[in-house]
């Protein structure tokens, strides 16, 4: 999606990357994690291309993950490119660090969306019930554990609220069954009023947030977790909508967020219950929010420093006139 923003670029896409699909002789190629063919040695034969690697999330997972099993099998992968790339990308400090023992050339990029265009517009759906949103993938189960007690004391308050899980996947009994847990903590065992959205393709997932009112944003506390970033913040700021968020990292690193902070179970009920009865709470909270997210993670100007960082890797003149004689940033991150 940066790419497809920037400006004067040309930007092939594919999800099957070889050497013959590079016959445009491409400047740069840009990929995530394991997307990419590992015969290096045949890659820098064929072409001179500069490599950026982007990676946004941990590698090294809990045991208790669900992916933890096929995690063990692409560690190496990852590693391997990591010290094979010509840069690589992160989305913030954290990530940099754990990059560091592989590759000293990194750069940080935060997370960013460009609100107001493509499927990033603040439009949202009417509901005569308040909706109290969650969306999210398989992994979450652990997380959205956290909600189910809080859920349970809001029973009385059943008649006014919705609660909308995005995401959902009931193609097969596998996921059918991971799902129907993660809704039973979202809905407290389907006592209360919900709605379920099935995943749709990375094009149109963003208008499933227009059926939200408020978001819930549960994460357990670990050394994994702390390697995200804070992009559901960002997709709550596009529509303004308020957030009630656990109080660990990665989002306490975004410290002055203007989001309600849950610490325990006792917080995560008063804020939901504070937010379905104070409509001007909700609003003053989303709005801040979406200010908040514009002023410090600007899209425009973060992907201006993309840009910028492919143009000196190649060994262009930076805007300041620069010329990086190695092809890439000296001072690394």
């Amino acid at each position: 999606m940066p790419l497809a923003h920037m400006q004067d670029v040309k930007v092939h896409v594919t999800n099957l990357p070889t050497l013959e699909s590079f016959n445009f002789n491409p400047d740069v190629i840009v990929y995530n994690r394991v997307t990419f063919f590992q015969d290096w040695n045949a890659y820098r034969a064929e072409s001179s291309a500069k490599i950026v690697m982007d990676i946004d999330d941990g590698w090294i997972l809990p045991t208790n993950h669900i992916n933890y099993a096929q995690y063990q099998f692409f560690r190496p992968i990852i590693e391997n490119n990591l010290r094979h790339a010509d840069c690589v990308t992160v989305t913030h400090e954290r990530l940099a660090e754990q990059v560091w023992p592989f590759n000293q050339n990194i750069h940080i990029l935060p997370n960013a969306l460009p609100y107001g265009r493509d499927q990033f517009v603040p439009d949202r759906v009417p509901d005569d019930k308040f909706r109290i949103f969650w969306a999210g993938s398989v992994t979450h189960n652990h997380d959205l554990a956290i909600l189910r007690d809080p859920i349970k004391r809001l029973l009385p308050l059943a008649d006014r609220v919705k609660f909308v899980m995005g995401g959902y996947v009931d193609s097969d009994p596998v996921s059918k069954q991971y799902w129907d847990g993660m809704l039973n903590s979202f809905t407290a065992c389907r006592a209360m009023p919900h709605a379920r959205i099935h995943a749709t393709l990375p094009e149109d997932y963003y208008g499933m947030f227009a059926y939200a009112d408020a978001m819930v944003v549960p994460l357990e506390d670990s050394p994994w977790h702390g390697l995200k970033s804070n992009l559901k913040l960002l997709e709550a700021a596009g529509k303004s909508i308020p957030v009630v968020c656990s109080h660990v990292a990665p989002y306490t690193y975004d410290a002055d967020a203007p989001v309600l902070w849950a610490k325990n179970k006792a917080d995560w009920f008063s804020h939901m219950k504070s937010l379905i009865l104070d409509k001007s709470k909700r609003n003053e909270y989303g709005q801040a929010l979406h200010t908040w997210a514009i002023e410090r993670y600007n899209f425009d100007i973060i992907n201006a420093e993309r840009r910028e960082l492919y143009r000196t890797l190649c060994g262009a003149p930076a805007s300041d006139g620069t010329v990086y004689e190695n092809g890439g940033n000296d001072n690394g991150a």
